[in-house]
């Protein structure tokens, strides 16, 4: 028997220490609710399970991004189903303006609801927004930028020669070059003096009469020209003996027919023929031109058409596009040529991913009375209503498009959603296998150390009086 080392209570001491450190970190874990509550408990199931911590919280906010993204598709539908409502009432005021049963005051008036109508969708143009960010005013549209090219090769940007520029989907970010040969032109008509005539007859402009009278002020007879060159869709101008008339259109459509009843021959100047009728009338026919486009770097293989200044691009796979040149343009050097660059930014950009690049490109293109062509229509002018019901058409199918476009995205943010909740819902079933407590389990652990630690406390109390026995070895 020994007395300066007691083993039995060194051992049991040792034993006691140990069961006492796991009952602690039971009693942590049972507390806290986690398995590792230090890097200690598990340096790799630490590691991991911070980084899926992240990843949680990511998706979370990611599913949150989709949601306000919803919200914007709906505010923008919803007020793209007003412009719609609208459009349909244009067309309808069209459709009015279209019979002659209408005086001229009342298609003025048609016209003036018209006005306040195209007025109303530049305001929703503007106005529609979220969070301060403008949604329908081409702000969320790709940025399209042109510039023209010189005989070095030299470019300029020349944003303000190509306006109105709409594009499909399928048209890559890319630059696309093309040649203007000549802009579109305008319908001219002349009548040699601009005295009034003696003789009694009819003028008529784009079929707009005007009935010359022996009892006319020379007054008189220029504001019923120019009254009837309004109604006709032409701008009357006195140029000292003469009178001429400009189309307000370009292009092939456009007209400035002149007719002079035989007694009026003295008006008649250069251009006009004997009518058709053989009634002994003059008339003047003229048309305006279209412009003359050609495609060149990445447009060759493309079917370019032009009505009036507009132009149309059309290629395969769904490639389309058209946009409005400048009358403008300069043209000094007898063509220009362009490049329009369709750029990779300015689309609304949804991150709907936890990580970097994870993110839903959203096209939103501008909606107003230019893109829509509503600042040409005019029911007041003679064939203005016809002209505008085709306009109206276009514009109709053009915001269905959009609205078409945003429904699809809207309801891709509804699967991104769901995908999210459901990653998000799979992760967390994994960060807490690593991370959270099994009470269950814990607790019979805690039971069986916590029976342990009692009896080590007993056997180290025994353990410690082992040595008072020699006590009774010296007391004989």
């Amino acid at each position: 028997m020994k007395i300066n080392r007691n083993m039995s209570a060194v051992r049991a001491n040792k034993q006691l220490l140990g069961t006492e450190n796991r009952l602690s970190k039971s009693m942590k874990r049972l507390s806290s609710g986690y398995k590792i509550n230090s890097a200690e408990d598990n340096p790799a199931g630490m590691a991991i399970s911070n980084k899926m911590k992240a990843q949680i919280e990511a998706l979370d906010q990611a599913k949150s991004n989709s949601s306000d993204a919803q919200n914007v598709m709906k505010i923008a539908d919803g007020a793209l189903g007003e412009v719609s409502s609208m459009l349909q009432r244009i067309r309808e005021l069209a459709v009015q303006g279209a019979s002659d049963t209408y005086s001229e005051n009342d298609k003025k008036a048609l016209q003036s609801e018209i006005d306040e109508l195209t007025k109303e969708v530049d305001r929703i143009s503007g106005d529609t927004e979220y969070n301060t960010k403008s949604l329908l005013d081409g702000s969320s549209d790709t940025r399209v930028y042109v510039r023209q090219k010189d005989a070095n090769g030299n470019m300029t940007q020349v944003n303000s020669y190509i306006t109105r520029i709409n594009f499909s989907d399928n048209v890559a970010s890319d630059k696309y070059e093309l040649t203007v040969n000549s802009l579109a032109t305008q319908a001219t008509g002349s009548l040699a003096s601009a005295t009034k005539p003696d003789a009694e007859g009819t003028i008529s402009i784009n079929g707009v009469s005007v009935a010359v009278k022996a009892d006319m002020t020379q007054d008189e007879y220029i504001q019923a020209l120019q009254r009837a060159a309004t109604t006709a869709g032409t701008t009357m101008q006195v140029n000292g003996d003469s009178i001429s008339f400009l189309s307000n259109e370009y292009g092939s459509d456009s007209t400035v027919n002149i007719s002079l009843s035989s007694s009026l021959k003295a008006l008649a100047g250069a251009g006009y023929e004997n009518a058709d009728d053989g009634s002994g009338n003059m008339q003047l026919k003229s048309n305006g031109k279209d412009a003359v486009v050609t495609g060149g770097e990445n447009m060759s293989d493309k079917t370019i058409r032009a009505d009036g200044n507009r132009v149309y691009v059309v290629g395969n796979s769904g490639f389309s596009m058209d946009f409005l040149l400048s009358s403008d343009m300069d043209m000094t050097a007898g063509s220009s040529n362009l490049q329009i660059d369709i750029s990779d930014i300015g689309n609304m950009a949804v991150q709907i991913g936890a990580n970097e690049g994870q993110e839903m490109k959203i096209r939103i293109p501008e909606v107003s009375s230019q893109t829509l062509y509503l600042d040409t229509v005019d029911v007041t002018v003679k064939g203005g209503a016809d002209k505008a019901m085709s306009t109206l058409d276009e514009a109709i199918e053009y915001v269905s498009g959009v609205r078409s476009r945003i429904g699809a995205f809207q309801n891709r943010l509804e699967s991104a959603e769901s995908s999210l909740s459901e990653t998000s819902e799979n992760m967390t079933g994994a960060y807490s296998n690593i991370m959270d407590t099994d009470m269950a389990t814990e607790m019979t652990e805690y039971a069986a150390q916590n029976i342990l630690d009692q009896a080590g406390i007993s056997v180290l109390s025994q353990a410690n009086d082992l040595p008072q026995q020699v006590l009774s070895l010296l007391s004989r």
